[in-house]
């Protein structure tokens, strides 16, 4: 793996671990799996694909992680934009 690829996984990764390790609501596998998945989709460039079955309520927890995980990518962008390193 390269070191490019290293610094993208590293970030996909700390920006999750900021988001959960931290006090908050307790949230499913499913929905952290989400969370994950975008923010590795948006560093890495890596593929989201569904990985529960359609319809069942695992699909909707990931689809709500995604969507997190896109809202932190976005945050993360524009701060980084701006020179305010979150």
């Amino acid at each position: 793996m390269g070191s490019q690829a290293m610094r993208s996984m590293s970030l996909a990764e700390d920006l999750y671990h900021r988001a959960f390790d931290v006090p908050r609501d307790q949230r499913s596998l499913a929905y952290k799996n989400g969370v994950r998945d975008a923010l590795r989709f948006h560093a890495e460039g890596i593929y989201l694909s569904r990985p529960y079955p359609e319809g069942s309520a695992e699909l909707d927890a990931w689809y709500s992680g995604v969507s997190e995980g896109r809202a932190i990518w976005r945050q993360w962008r524009r701060q980084s934009r701006q020179g305010v390193m979150p």
